[in-house]
């Protein structure tokens, strides 16, 4: 069973065009957490939150707030 952190993006297994970001895990129930969808962009968009199991998250990118690191060579 994978773990994920708050600010992870993550995709649904059943769909491909369904992404999003966990908020946090639930705490009641192991291995469900809560996650924050969008659907548009801009000023237009919706977002909503569902409370889904880790089998059906897939991890796109760990900690997707955070900068990436720096290159560690020079062009």
């Amino acid at each position: 069973m994978n773990k994920f952190s708050p600010g992870d993006h993550v995709r649904l297994r059943s769909d491909v065009y369904d992404d999003g970001i966990v908020l946090m895990e639930c705490e009641n129930e192991t291995g469900f957490y809560f996650v924050v969808f969008c659907k548009g962009s801009g000023y237009n968009c919706q977002p909503w939150i569902r409370k889904l199991h880790v089998d059906k998250l897939t991890l796109v990118k760990k900690e997707a707030h955070k900068p990436d690191p720096p290159p560690k060579f020079k062009k």
